[in-house]
């Protein structure tokens, strides 16, 4: 039975529980040494122990991580995975024994390994997902591994202070249900299906050179490596405030270090629900629009953070619940943007460069707490005011890069909240390639629709008469969106010069839209389409999509009440439909392309009827 393009496959799902168990252990087990190691040198030695734990975790990702990668491209991500997952239960072990003799070199050994097993098992996480879940459904899969990733979290960071609690600082037996987990996730990797191998790639063991090769290569892609360097940023920031925050509710909030883990525990629930918020969201896109805005959301947390008053337990928990939903919001379009744009012998290379630049991050985390905790001897709260610094800085850099990805997130979401809207046949559109959309056009209502449904930019054809009848936001907004003006009474030279404009930017390799028939249905029917599109595509390779909209007639937007206007609030929760149908070639007539747009209208009609 062939797989809904919805539809997420069974191996996929065995991988999700793969990938909580060794999450979950990570966490888990972690804090069990963090707080094993508080108990046998005492709290006041907690911000150095936090301090090198980060440190100790973060070294073998920067080390490996190079090298982990040439692994996730040559063999199997699939054999790899159920590999790593058999390492873990005997690392899982070691640690139990660390736990019962005491050793602190055996504890800081076993987060040694831990970490190294992590190291190689990231590439192939990340990188068996795109094989999973093909491009159409990549952001949803994020959002879920994100969901399950932090669910994990949560459930390591539930467990592991109230199993601590409860048997009185029994760390060795508490710990022994990481070995469970271990074993359990073992299991579920071996329900996972086969993944294919790349023999012919060489392992270079060299891992500096591999990750410098890669970097190289990803800076003749700059948004790839912004994204890169926006993860590992921002990873930083996440593991200063995974650590800091323990110390931060025992001076500030008095709370035992604990306690003081549910804090994070209420991040991890943030993330989880962020993280599928942004996958639902987006849909088949990647919504680059949300990392701005959760930059800033970010910001504006930790900055509350370092001013509530002492002991506003319930200010800092809503605090770090925020932090959590806009650190989903955040990752998970980056994450899905790095799998996507990988090259796909390339894709465990420069996820292995991802999670060196990530750990890099951690590092620098570790030694910043310890910079600021016992050189400057500032508060743990003050703390979080200095790494606020550092995210308004990137804040203020994504709002300025991503301004126009930020802006077409909020108008996706208001005819979300405004109209029903159903899109098919969006896999029509190349891309990466140009294309020439034609529409049909019933309300005021129509580009902005359109505008929403597609990630990329389409810049839009309008009447040049209602721009200059239209307000000054308006105004500004065209100008902004860099809409195209034509007006059929043009002459001739300016008309021509319109359409060149946009044979332009198709040959620079952009989207454009057009309503080909030239004005507003008056009927709500389909009008004959004027010709000036066929010169826009003449003597080109550059595809026609047909495209036709649904039930905006029934809108006030359209003729069929009179004058159009725009006013969503009159038409709250319509049902509209936006059909894409198979591309036309270049040298299509208007005829033929008028014949492909009714073709659409009449299936979308009866699959409304049939709804």
């Amino acid at each position: 039975m062939p797989l809904s393009k919805d539809k997420l496959p069974r191996s996929f799902w065995w991988h999700m529980a793969t990938s909580f168990g060794g999450a979950m252990n990570d966490n888990l087990f972690k804090l069990f040494m963090v707080y094993a190691l508080i108990c046998w040198k005492g709290a006041e030695h907690s911000a150095s122990i936090l301090a090198m734990v980060g440190v100790v975790f973060s070294v073998p990702f920067i080390l490996i991580a190079p090298i982990a990668g040439n692994f996730a491209d040559k063999f199997s991500k699939r054999n790899m995975i159920v590999f790593l997952k058999a390492v873990e239960i005997g690392v899982m072990a070691f640690g139990i024994l660390a736990l019962s003799l005491k050793s602190e070199a055996m504890l800081y050994a076993t987060m040694f390994l831990m970490s190294a097993q992590s190291a190689f098992f990231g590439p192939c996480k990340f990188g068996i997902i795109p094989e999973q879940s093909g491009p159409e459904r990549l952001s949803r899969a994020n959002g879920y591994l994100q969901m399950f990733t932090f669910l994990a979290i949560i459930a390591g960071t539930v467990l592991a202070p109230e199993l601590s609690l409860l048997l009185d600082g029994r760390h060795s037996v508490a710990a022994s249900i990481s070995l469970v987990i271990a074993i359990l996730g073992f299991t579920a990797s071996l329900q996972i299906a086969p993944t294919r191998a790349h023999p012919q790639r060489t392992i270079n063991l060299n891992g500096f050179q591999n990750i410098w090769r890669t970097l190289r290569f990803t800076r003749t892609d700059p948004p790839l490596l912004l994204a890169l360097l926006a993860v590992s940023f921002f990873t930083l920031v996440a593991a200063y405030i995974q650590l800091n925050v323990l110390d931060f509710g025992h001076q500030h909030l008095d709370l035992s270090h604990e306690q003081a883990t549910r804090l994070f525990l209420l991040t991890a629930i943030g993330i989880g629900a962020g993280s599928t918020l942004a996958g639902w969201l987006s849909g088949r896109s990647i919504e680059f629009g949300f990392v701005p805005l959760a930059a800033s959301l970010i910001t504006l947390c930790l900055i509350g953070l370092g001013l509530i008053a002492h002991g506003q337990i319930a200010l800092a928990a809503i605090n770090m619940f925020l932090l959590g939903v806009a650190a989903g919001l955040f990752v998970v379009p980056l994450e899905a943007f790095i799998q996507q744009r990988s090259p796909e012998d390339r894709r465990g290379a420069v996820q292995a460069a991802n999670a060196f630049l990530s750990w890099l991050g951690i590092f620098t985390a570790s030694g910043l707490l310890y910079f600021n905790a016992s050189i400057l001897k500032l508060s743990a709260q003050h703390g979080f005011l200095v790494i606020a610094f550092g995210m308004l800085v990137l804040s203020v850099f994504t709002i300025w890069v991503l301004s126009r990805y930020m802006l077409r997130l909020l108008l996706v979401l208001l005819i979300r909240i405004f109209y029903r809207l159903r899109i098919s046949g969006i896999e029509q559109i190349p891309p990466d390639s140009p294309a020439l959309l034609v529409s049909n056009h019933v309300s005021l209502m129509d580009a902005l629709v359109i505008l929403s449904s597609y990630q990329r930019h389409i810049r839009m054809l309008m009447s040049r008469d209602f721009y200059e009848k239209s307000d000054k936001f308006t105004q500004w907004m065209v100008r902004y969106g860099k809409v195209i003006l034509i007006q059929d009474s043009d002459n001739p030279k300016k008309l021509i010069q319109s359409l060149k404009e946009a044979r332009k930017v198709l040959n620079e390799g952009h989207l454009v839209c057009i309503f080909a028939e030239g004005g507003l249905s008056e009927d709500g029917t389909l009008q004959p389409l004027k010709p000036g599109f066929e010169r826009i595509v003449k003597n080109s390779d550059i595809p026609i999509i047909p495209l036709y909209l649904n039930g905006l007639w029934q809108s006030v937007a359209s003729h069929k009440n009179g004058e159009p206007q725009i006013n969503p609030l009159k038409d709250l929760r319509i049902p509209i439909s936006l059909s894409y149908g198979p591309a036309l070639a270049a040298t299509s007539s208007a005829d033929e392309v008028h014949a492909a747009i009714a073709r659409l209208a009449k299936l979308d009609d009866s699959s409304s009827a049939n709804a």
